[in-house]
C-alpha cells in the first residue's frame, strides 16, 4: 500500500516500525487488527462484482464496481456525500473553472484470496481527493475561490 504526504507517495511499510501498521484514521502506527477486527466476509467480492457499503442513517444501499482498471472507483451518489463542487477564478475574479473534490473516496484491493474488497479512505493534512487527477490535491484558497463561492 502507497500513502501520500502531500503529492509524494511513501511505502505505508516505511511510515512504522516491523510489527506495526499504519492507522489512516488516527494517523499512529498500531498493531495488526485482531480477526475480530478484520472486514465481514460479505464485502469481499470477485472481479467486476459489486459491493454494498453500508451508511449507518441512509437506508438505500450503495454500491461499488470494483476491478483491476477501477481500483477507485466513481459512482454518482458518491457526490451528494463525499464530494464539494469549488469554482475558481483567476486574480481578476474571472472564473476559470469548477474543481470536484472529495473528503472521502473508496479504495478496491483484492486479497490474497482473489477477492475484492472496498474501503473508504481520506486524505492526510489540508488535502482533498481528486478524481479527475486520481489523487489528494491541495484544498484551493481562499485567494482561488470566486467571490462568493464557498465550495457547494
Amino acid at each position: 500500500m502507497t500513502c501520500y504526504v502531500g503529492a509524494l507517495p511513501i511505502a505505508a511499510s516505511a511510515m512504522c516500525p516491523p510489527g506495526q501498521l499504519l492507522n489512516k484514521g488516527s494517523k499512529t502506527c498500531t498493531s495488526p487488527p485482531t480477526a475480530s477486527e478484520l472486514c465481514p466476509q460479505s464485502l469481499l467480492l470477485r472481479d467486476n462484482e459489486v459491493v454494498t457499503v453500508a451508511q449507518q442513517s441512509v437506508a438505500v444501499p450503495r454500491t461499488l464496481t470494483c476491478s483491476q482498471s477501477n481500483l477507485r472507483p466513481f459512482e454518482p451518489w458518491m457526490v451528494s456525500e463525499h464530494c464539494t463542487n469549488f469554482e475558481l477564478c483567476n486574480s481578476y475574479g474571472q472564473y476559470k473553472e469548477t474543481r470536484m473534490l472529495c473528503g472521502n473516496f473508496y479504495q478496491c484491493a483484492r486479497t490474497r484470496e482473489g477477492r475484492w474488497v472496498s474501503e473508504m479512505w481520506q486524505c492526510f493534512g489540508d488535502t482533498l481527493y481528486s478524481y479527475q487527477h486520481d489523487r489528494c490535491v491541495s484544498k484551493p484558497t481562499a485567494d482561488e475561490l470566486c467571490v462568493g463561492s464557498s465550495g457547494k
